[in-house]
C-alpha cells in the first residue's frame, strides 16, 4: 500500500486532532463486517432481480414471479434481515477511525444508519411473509382469493414503504458522515466522493413513484453502495496492524 510522508494511505486527509486509539481486533472485525455487509446486500439484491427477471413488474406479475421462484425470494429476505446486525460493528469501526471529526455528525449518521437497519429488517419481514404465503393464493378462488390478494398487496406495500424509508435513512447517514470522512486521517478522500455518488443514485430511486423507469437506476446505487462498504472495510483492515489512527 502506498503512503504519504505522514504514513497515511494515498488520498487520506489529515485529522484536526488526535483520534481515539482503537484495538486492531476491532478494526479487523469492523472491516470484515463491512465487506460482508456489502456482499450480502449484493447477493440479496441479485436474487430479487432474478426472481423479477431483471425488470419492472406489475403487482399481478409480481405474485406470479414470486410464486414461481418462491425459495430465492424468501432466501433474499432472510439474507437481508440477518445482515443488519453487522451495522453495529461497522459503526464502531467508523467511530474508531473518525473520532477526530465533529461528534454531532457522527451521532446523526449513527442514529440514521441504525434506523435504516431496523427498517430494512421490517422490510425483509414483510417481503418474506409475502413470499412465503403467496403460493397459497393458487389454492383459493372467488372472494376468498380476492381478499387474500388485497392482503398480499398490503403486506408487500408495507415492505416497499419501509424499504424506501430505509434507503432515505441510509442516504442521510452518508451525508451526515461526509465532513467526518474528509477530516479523518484514516479514510481516503475518495470515500467521500463515492458516498455522494451513492446518495445521488439512492435518492433518484424515489422518482420511481413518478416515473417507473427510474427504478432501473437502482443497480447503479446498489453498486456504488456495495463499493463504498468494501472500500471502507478494506481501509479498516489495512489500518488494523497499527491499532491507532495518528494525525500527521
Amino acid at each position: 500500500m502506498r503512503t504519504d510522508q505522514g504514513g497515511r494511505p494515498d488520498g487520506a486527509r489529515p485529522a484536526g486532532r488526535q483520534a481515539a486509539p482503537c484495538g486492531a481486533g476491532l478494526l479487523r472485525a469492523a472491516g470484515t463486517a463491512s465487506i460482508a455487509y456489502a456482499v450480502a446486500s449484493l447477493v440479496a439484491a441479485t436474487l430479487e432481480a432474478i426472481v423479477l427477471d431483471f425488470s419492472i413488474v406489475s403487482p399481478a406479475d409480481l405474485v406470479a414471479d414470486v410464486t414461481t421462484m418462491q425459495v430465492p425470494w424468501v432466501v433474499a429476505q432472510v439474507i437481508f434481515i440477518v445482515q443488519q446486525p453487522l451495522l453495529t460493528l461497522i459503526v464502531l469501526g467508523f467511530w474508531a477511525v473518525a473520532a477526530a471529526g465533529p461528534r454531532v455528525w457522527l451521532i446523526i449518521g449513527t442514529v440514521q444508519l441504525a434506523f435504516s437497519g431496523l427498517l430494512f429488517v421490517f422490510s425483509g419481514i414483510f417481503h418474506g411473509v409475502f413470499g412465503w404465503h403467496v403460493s397459497a393464493l393458487q389454492q383459493l378462488a372467488g372472494e376468498d382469493r380476492a381478499d387474500a390478494e388485497r392482503l398480499a398487496e398490503i403486506v408487500h406495500a408495507l415492505g416497499d414503504t419501509t424499504f424506501y424509508i430505509a434507503i432515505a435513512a441510509t442516504a442521510t447517514a452518508m451525508i451526515a458522515w461526509l465532513p467526518v470522512i474528509r477530516r479523518s486521517a484514516a479514510l481516503p478522500a475518495g470515500l467521500a466522493r463515492l458516498a455522494i455518488v451513492a446518495v445521488v443514485f439512492q435518492l433518484v430511486e424515489f422518482g420511481y413513484f413518478l416515473l417507473p423507469g427510474l427504478a432501473l437506476t437502482a443497480p447503479i446505487g446498489i453498486a456504488c453502495q456495495t463499493a463504498w462498504y468494501i472500500w471502507f472495510g478494506r481501509t479498516l483492515r489495512r489500518f488494523a496492524p497499527r491499532g491507532t489512527v495518528r494525525p500527521s
